[in-house]
């Protein structure tokens, strides 16, 4: 399974035409539409490797096959591409290397957005896959309607026939699916016991649901999916064809969903969380752009956004393509329309701005010098932290980085005002 996708450049005009047909006149709109950097907007369009999972988020809002338009051959493998960039955390891709050889492991990688979860498990799964003939399906909510999120048939159809796409495999709903005397939860579980698992006898299955908590606010659905989640995992202590199956929930956001101690998917196997990058992390993330930064501005650049992969990846990634630009005219941009994180910040403020009571909690954050104590933990702090906006420690809580605190300084009391 590649970490890295492009388009073949047969299609490049394709996906070209199709920017335009969506209305995007500018490739930043796009960008801002997913969150994503400009860069890997720019690499899509112009047929250079992109991580798998934006290649797909881009394919879906561009309305192109993601499968049709990909040249599968490729391989990132020592490019100097976007995606091939990679900060190693041996410790970690070690606990979650040996945790899924356990027959039917469960293993949750929970940290705020972009700070690296997919990345490190697609690193786990291609290692297993190399090393152990395993095969891996990544399958990310991202991709899913909010049709079939609101909807446990709908979204479980959709849940078989992508891990079966992942797989390689072909679309047999027509086959497995009893319509009339069984239950979505039971003809999904039929589905991968009949079919999936069946057809790849000979390997462990390794299933990764990224950004899993998109259908928690569905309570119902919710409830229902994680419930039969449980039940594969209970399943793989008595059935053989079940013990190969190893699930991965990638998620930023806590479970606010009632669910039985013996139902649940979050009280069982190993919970990995990820911390900001290591000022030597940092160093080689430099390296690896084939920069150098004098240590004062090596200084000035952690004080700004700490320890972020992303926000260190946009920077390095900026001054790496754009040789007049320097670190401090980017320094002094970064909080402005003109700096290069403009569109990210702007996706915060278009959040922040529809909730009164989110914004509150974040005023408290920027305009504090100091951690605020939690008494007592408000979900506002929670969701703040899964934005990545907050860091928690013990019981207190602080703006993740001056970054952050500089542009909503600036405007909170005015987001608040309007609001």
């Amino acid at each position: 399974m590649p970490r890295s996708l492009r388009v073949d450049k047969k299609y490049m005009p394709q996906v070209k035409s199709a920017l335009r047909n969506k209305g995007y006149s500018r490739q930043i709109d796009l960008a801002a539409d997913l969150d994503c950097s400009l860069t890997t907007v720019s690499s899509f369009l112009n047929g250079r490797a992109v991580d798998r999972q934006y290649f797909m988020a881009i394919c879906k809002i561009l309305g192109q096959d993601c499968q049709k338009i990909a040249a599968l051959e490729d391989s990132s493998e020592g490019d100097e591409t976007e995606a091939s960039i990679y900060v190693k955390r041996p410790e970690l891709e070690e606990r979650c290397y040996q945790e899924l050889l356990k027959p039917g492991a469960v293993l949750r990688v929970k940290a705020p957005k972009r700070l690296g979860k997919t990345s490190l498990i697609m690193r786990v799964i291609q290692q297993l896959e190399q090393e152990q003939d395993y095969r891996g399906a990544y399958l990310p909510f991202g991709l899913a309607d909010k049709t079939e999120l609101k909807d446990l048939d709908k979204l479980l159809k959709w849940f078989c026939v992508s891990a079966g796409q992942a797989l390689g495999l072909d679309n047999e709903l027509n086959t497995y699916w009893d319509e009339k005397y069984s239950t979505s939860k039971m003809n999904c579980t039929n589905y991968f016991e009949a079919y999936l698992l069946t057809q790849l006898s000979d390997s462990p299955v390794v299933l990764c649901l990224d950004d899993v908590d998109l259908v928690f606010p569905y309570q119902e659905v919710a409830q229902d999916f994680l419930e039969m989640l449980r039940a594969w995992h209970e399943k793989s202590k008595i059935s053989k064809i079940w013990k190969r199956l190893r699930l991965v929930l990638v998620h930023s956001t806590d479970v606010y969903i009632r669910l039985d101690t013996n139902a649940s998917p979050f009280n069982v196997g190993l919970t990995i969380g990820l911390p900001k990058l290591t000022l030597e992390q940092v160093e080689d993330l430099i390296n690896q752009h084939n920069l150098e930064l004098e240590q004062e501005q090596l200084e000035k650049l952690t004080n700004l956004v700490g320890g972020h992969p992303y926000l260190l990846h946009e920077a390095l990634n900026h001054l790496k393509n754009n040789k007049t630009s320097s670190l401090e005219q980017l320094l002094a941009e970064a909080t402005t329309e003109a700096g290069i994180y403009s569109s990210h910040l702007r996706s915060y403020w278009s959040i922040i701005r529809q909730n009164y009571e989110l914004a509150n909690a974040l005023k408290t954050l920027v305009k504090s010098n100091q951690p605020v104590e939690l008494k007592p933990k408000l979900k506002q702090f929670d969701y703040l932290y899964c934005l990545g906006l907050a860091d928690f420690k013990g019981n207190e809580v602080k703006i993740s980085c001056n970054l952050y605190k500089e542009y909503f300084k600036e405007r909170i009391d005015g987001i608040l005002e309007s609001t």
